[in-house]
C-alpha cells in the first residue's frame, strides 16, 4: 500500500538511582512524540542494569526499543535521527554511534563485544526475537549478538551520534 509505519519508541533506562538520572531524563523527555514512552526501572541488585533491562523489555509498548544508561545523555536530535532511519527500515536492528570523551563507537560496522554499547542499539520490539542481557559487563554486545542470531539478520549501521557517555 506504500504507507510507511510510524515507529514508536520505548526508551529503557535502567538505574540504581544515581543523581545523573535527572540529566538523562531531561535529555530524552523533550524528544518524545505521541505514543513514545520512557521506562525507568530501578534495581540496586542487578549488575550494570542488565536484569533490569530484561524486565523492562517485557513491559515496553513501543514498536522499537532504545536503551539508555542513567549516567548518559541523548544528543539533542537523537530520537529524530533514529526515527528517520527506522522509518526507512522498520524491521531492521539499527546501530548508531555514541561518544565517550574523544572516543566514538562504533569503530567499524561490526556487531561485536567492545564495538557496541547500550545506547547505540535500536531494536524492533518483537517477542521471541530479543536476546537477554545476562550478567557480564560486556552484556550489551552479547545481547546484540543473541538478538541478531534470533532474528537471523545483520544490523544497519548509522553515522549519527545519538548518546554522550558520562558527559
Amino acid at each position: 500500500n506504500g504507507e510507511r509505519m510510524t515507529p514508536t519508541f520505548s526508551v529503557i533506562v535502567a538505574t540504581s538511582g544515581r543523581p545523573t538520572l535527572t540529566r538523562t531524563l531531561a535529555s530524552l523527555a523533550p524528544q518524545l512524540e505521541h505514543d513514545d514512552e520512557i521506562l525507568v526501572i530501578r534495581n540496586n541488585e542487578a549488575p550494570w542494569g542488565h536484569a533490569t533491562r530484561d524486565e523492562a523489555m517485557h513491559r515496553a509498548k513501543g514498536s522499537h526499543l532504545w536503551f539508555m544508561d542513567d549516567d548518559d545523555i541523548a544528543t539533542p536530535y537523537a530520537l529524530e535521527d533514529i526515527r528517520g532511519q527506522v522509518v526507512q527500515a522498520p524491521d531492521a536492528v539499527h546501530i548508531f554511534k555514541m561518544q565517550h570523551g574523544t572516543l566514538v563507537l562504533w569503530k567499524d560496522a561490526v556487531a561485536r563485544v567492545g564495538n557496541v554499547g547500550t545506547p547505540m542499539m535500536v531494536i524492533p520490539n518483537v517477542e521471541g526475537l530479543l536476546g537477554r542481557w545476562g550478567s557480564q559487563y560486556e552484556a550489551d554486545g552479547y545481547f546484540l549478538q543473541e538478538t541478531l542470531a534470533l532474528r537471523q539478520d545483520e544490523p544497519v549501521f548509522h553515522e549519527q551520534i545519538v548518546a554522550l557517555i558520562r558527559p
